[in-house]
This record gives structure tokens, C-alpha cells and sequence, in this order.
């Protein structure tokens, strides 16, 4: 089954360095899980989200629109920024 590419714009991200768990949730209402360093670290270089005590900025990647991959058994395979 192969990856699958979606486009849309960031609701939120919501998760913790320390659990290694996070969820980045979409203005179409889908909620993708990933791993929240690699997720956290790719959003920071993106637009400039990471806040005091490693936290994600989430009114930095609201509205964010984004192309996204998921793997097939459901969690993010990879996000970037998308240009018309």
C-alpha cells in the first residue's frame, strides 16, 4: 500500500518532548500521529514555532497550509510548506 499525500492547513499540534507522542491536527478534521521531536524540529524550521520550554507556538502554524504524507498503518510519513 503506498503513502498517501494530502494537502491542507494546521489546526494545531499537541504533545510533549518528554513522551515522544504528538498530534498534528488539520482545519479538515484529521488528526495525524507522529513521533514529536522530528515533527516539533521540522514545524520550528518551517515557520519559526518553537517557544519558550521547547513548546510548539501553535498561532505560528495555525493556518499553515501544508502538503502532508501518511503511511500506510496511519502516521505521518513527512509534512512541507505548500506554494501555489
Amino acid at each position: 500500500m503506498p503513502t498517501t499525500v494530502y494537502r491542507d492547513k494546521i489546526k494545531s499540534f499537541s504533545g510533549s518532548w518528554s513522551s515522544g507522542l504528538a498530534t498534528l491536527s488539520f482545519q479538515s478534521g484529521r488528526s495525524i500521529p507522529a513521533d514529536s521531536g522530528p515533527l516539533g524540529r521540522a514545524l520550528g524550521g518551517m515557520f519559526d514555532a518553537i517557544g519558550s520550554g521547547h513548546t510548539i507556538n501553535n498561532g505560528s502554524i495555525r493556518g499553515q497550509d501544508i502538503i502532508y504524507a501518511i503511511e500506510p498503518w496511519g502516521t505521518l510519513a513527512g509534512i512541507n510548506t505548500y506554494e501555489n
